[in-house]
C-alpha cells in the first residue's frame, strides 16, 4: 500500500519565507506576528510591500486590518484574496484594452499631480502646517486640505506611506505602534497631527 504524502500550502511557505526576511525567529504559520513583538510598524509596512512585489497583488494599505496581516496564514489568504479580486476586475479591462487603454493603468498614475489648494492649515495649529511642509519639503507632495483624504485622493499609496512613517519618526523622535496604523490615524493630516500629540504624549 502506497503511504500518502501531506499536502503543503506552497503560498503559506512562500509568505513564511518572505516573512522570516524580517523576523528569523518566526514560528508556525499561525504565530502571532504582532502580539510576539515579531514586527515594529516599520517592519508592517515593509512586509506589504515585499508581499505586493513578490506576488504580484495590490495590497491597499486603507483596506488592511491587523486581523488580516496578524499571522502568515492571513496573510496568504491576504494575498488568495487580493488576486482573485484582481482576477475579477481583469475581466471588464479586457474591453478597456481593445478600446485602446492601456491594460491595468492605476487611476493614482493617470492623475494629474495636484496644486496647492487655498485653505492650508492657518496659524492655529502649526502641527497640522509643520507636517504639509514635511509632505512638501520631504515627499514633493501638496496635501490641499488638513481633511483631505489622503487616500481616497491617490495621495498616499503603501511606498509613500512607508516614507511618512520614517519620516514622522524621525522629524518628531516617535516610535509609532502598530495600533497606530489605521485609516483614521492615516487618512488626513489632521489626523496625522492627533496621531502626533498621542504618541508625544504617551511617550512623556
Amino acid at each position: 500500500m502506497q503511504l500518502s504524502t501531506p499536502v503543503t500550502d506552497s503560498l503559506v511557505d512562500e509568505v513564511h519565507a518572505l516573512v522570516r526576511t524580517f523576523s528569523p525567529k518566526v514560528g508556525s504559520a499561525e504565530t502571532d506576528l504582532l502580539g510576539t513583538g515579531m514586527l515594529d510598524s516599520a517592519d508592517l509596512v515593509r512586509l506589504l510591500l515585499a508581499v505586493e512585489a513578490q506576488f504580484a497583488v495590490a495590497v491597499p494599505i486603507e483596506e488592511v486590518d491587523i486581523d488580516s496581516i496578524f499571522s502568515i496564514a492571513r496573510i496568504a489568504d491576504l494575498v488568495r484574496e487580493q488576486r482573485s479580486a484582481e482576477a475579477a476586475r481583469a475581466l471588464p479591462m479586457g474591453a478597456a484594452a481593445a478600446a485602446g487603454e492601456p491594460h491595468g493603468v492605476s487611476d493614482r498614475i493617470a492623475s494629474p499631480p495636484r496644486a496647492a489648494a487655498p485653505g492650508l492649515p492657518t496659524e492655529r495649529d502649526a502641527l497640522i502646517r509643520e507636517i504639509h511642509e514635511l509632505f512638501v519639503n520631504s515627499l514633493s507632495i501638496e496635501v490641499p486640505s488638513p481633511d483631505e483624504n489622503l487616500f481616497k485622493a491617490g495621495i498616499l499609496d503603501s511606498m509613500v506611506l512607508v516614507q511618512l512613517i520614517m519620516l514622522l519618526e524621525d522629524h518628531f523622535g516617535l516610535s509609532l505602534s502598530l495600533d497606530d496604523l489605521d485609516v483614521d490615524a492615516f487618512g488626513t493630516t489632521a489626523g496625522i497631527a492627533q496621531l502626533v500629540r498621542q504618541s508625544a504624549n504617551g511617550r512623556k
